[in-house]
């Protein structure tokens, strides 16, 4: 837990130090999110296999894919599975299925809010939001949902 409250608090330390400054609001906002996102991405993906409700759930999942061969079939939605096998082929480490998770998840959020975000404002609010309104904690929860 203290490792998410330390990168919220280094969130809005970032936040109130590159929003201050004198600089052009285009790159305050690219180097905030840039940043930002460094810190989430590196939070979600060296996470440990207990972290999250059913993270070795998961875990689980890629190991009896990737010994068997086989596919898992019921409630694991399909292109979770395929990324599975793709991942199966170059590694036996189920730590890179979270790490890819955690990669396309928070590019496509830097994306989304990049794009959504008016040059003259500032990219810290979406950053913050996705923050407390638990689209963080959810992204960590349920992999491969999101």
């Amino acid at each position: 837990m203290a490792v998410h409250v330390i990168l919220f608090f280094l969130i809005l330390l970032s936040g109130l130090f590159t929003m201050s400054s004198k600089v052009d609001t285009r790159r305050k906002n690219l180097y905030f999110l840039r940043f930002s996102f460094i810190l989430i991405f590196l939070s979600q993906a060296l996470r440990g296999p207990f972290v999250g409700s059913d993270t070795n759930r998961y875990e689980a999942v890629f190991y009896y894919m990737h010994s068997s061969g086989k596919w898992v079939y019921g409630s694991w939605e399909p292109l979770y599975l395929l990324l599975n096998r793709i991942v199966g082929l170059f590694t036996s480490n189920s730590q890179w299925v979270i790490i890819l998770c955690a990669l396309l998840t928070d590019i496509g959020f830097y994306i989304f809010i990049r794009k959504y975000t008016q040059h003259d404002e500032s990219t810290f609010w979406p950053v913050f939001f996705f923050m407390v309104f638990l689209h963080y904690a959810n992204s960590e929860n349920l992999v491969r949902q999101y």
